[in-house]
């Protein structure tokens, strides 16, 4: 029988997860016979690929269990992309979860859709406080066929949200930087220049848990690999860069604004480490290069009011700082 939805599940030591994560694609069987469950073990440490085998070996006709070397979360996509035989395409980490009776809903309407997005509504999990909040969608292009380049969007939409047309990635060979963070971005914008139509729907599928102190995103992680993030700013730089005369005004300026919002997180990740002259050497650097390789998207009145300050005197360098460090304490 043909998917419908083929779900990648990068997975790098979440065998504490995968009793929660799991069951929550497999309560309905009659679910089982229209997604497959890609779960791409990257060269875990822990019983992550054990576990994986058990329910492979449970569900073999849904889930499919692709062991790999490590190569990090964007090499997992890859490798999901490169398996995936259905017809729409979507990520859900392997410690986070769905709702399995809105998943339900999103492959029967899937099945009536002939689309190249689409998009959902998600929920953010805090892991620390144990809240729930439902990030939505904008009201006004729901349950509509519509253009991409007709879309006047005010938020780049997350990958949380995000269901391909599974040969929008294939024909287009989209390939994510592999053994770096952060790739979630070119996840997010690489397939955008040839989405040509995209469907919004009204419910949440995805429940992304987040505030966990081995996250990516948290500050000492972030200072710790700012280097990757580092590569991934030039990486998507690039990418705007090349794209072609064509593509249309709207596309480019959804693009453009990731990409400048990428590039303020580098500023805050040089701006949360300890005050110091050689880290004022360092983000002036960065300053340069970005200025003197990506002028277009240099010269841009979208950037966050500490790197408009930094540019305007770097000697505000210090009160920068300051105001960032309380900005974090209050998060």
């Amino acid at each position: 029988m043909n998917k419908i939805l083929s779900i990648t599940v990068p997975s790098y030591n979440t065998s504490n997860y995968m009793d929660f994560c799991l069951p929550t694609f497999l309560t309905n069987n009659e679910l089982l016979d229209d997604i497959e469950i890609l779960l791409v073990n990257d060269g875990s440490k822990d019983d992550t690929l054990s576990r994986a085998r058990k329910y492979e070996k449970q569900y073999p006709n849904t889930i499919k269990v692709i062991d790999k070397k490590n190569g990090g979360h964007g090499s997992t996509i890859n490798k999901g992309i490169e398996h995936a035989t259905g017809k729409y395409f979507k990520v859900v980490d392997g410690d986070d979860w769905v709702d399995n009776l809105n998943l339900t809903r999103l492959v029967q309407q899937l099945k009536k859709l002939d689309v190249d997005m689409i998009v959902n509504p998600y929920i953010e999990y805090n892991e620390r406080k144990k809240s729930e909040n439902i990030i939505s969608v904008e009201q006004q292009y729901l349950e509509k066929k519509m253009k991409f380049s007709d879309l006047n969007l005010k938020s780049v939409l997350p990958m949380h949200s995000i269901t391909y047309s599974t040969s929008i990635l294939k024909e287009n060979k989209i390939h994510l930087d592999e053994k770096i963070f952060y790739v979630d971005v070119e996840y997010i914008l690489y397939p955008i220049p040839f989405v040509k139509t995209i469907y919004f729907l009204d419910y949440p599928v995805y429940i992304y848990r987040y505030d966990t102190p081995n996250q990516s995103v948290n500050t000492k992680n972030t200072q710790k690999n700012v280097l990757h993030h580092l590569k991934v700013v030039n990486s998507v730089c690039s990418f705007y860069d090349s794209l072609s005369e064509k593509t249309s005004k709207s596309v480019k300026e959804y693009i453009l604004s990731r990409t400048i919002s990428l590039i303020n997180s580098q500023y805050n990740i040089y701006f949360s480490f300890p005050h110091s002259k050689k880290m004022k050497y360092t983000i002036n650097e960065f300053d340069k290069l970005i200025n003197k390789n990506y002028p277009s998207i240099y010269n841009n009145n979208k950037y966050n009011p500490f790197v408009k300050a930094f540019r305007i005197n770097n000697n505000f360098y210090y009160i920068i700082w300051l105001l960032n460090k309380i900005r974090l304490k209050m998060r």
